[in-house]
């Protein structure tokens, strides 16, 4: 009994730990929020723009939906819009992967480096 306290409380003090040290870790790191304002920015204005567009093709979606689905037309829709959405939000990941291995092509193939 004894041995399974111990090894509980050995195993919080180590996850406590840890968080400090992450914690202190991140507390190192300024420069990330401001670097990350801009593209917070973008994303917030392109899902607003999201919602305008669900706003303007729903008398469409309700008209088409429904045939095809039947009563999950209104399931459908969310999870059409929560894709959408995901794709929008996965955008910038994909373009700074992109960047970044256009540079290192051509980098690497330039001949100059």
């Amino acid at each position: 009994m004894q041995r399974n306290i111990a090894d509980f409380l050995r195993t919080a003090s180590d996850c406590i730990g840890a968080r400090s040290r992450y914690k202190k870790q991140t507390e190192k790191q300024t420069g990330a929020p401001t670097r990350m304002t801009p593209v917070a920015i973008l994303v917030g204005l392109a899902l607003e723009v999201l919602k305008y567009i669900n706003l303007l093709t729903w008398p469409f979606l309700k008209l088409k939906l429904p045939k095809e689905h039947g009563p999950f037309y209104s399931s459908v829709t969310i999870v059409l819009w929560s894709f959408v959405a995901a794709q929008m939000l996965l955008m910038p990941i994909l373009y700074m992967v992109l960047i970044v291995a256009a540079f290192f092509l051509l980098s690497r193939f330039s001949g100059g480096g």
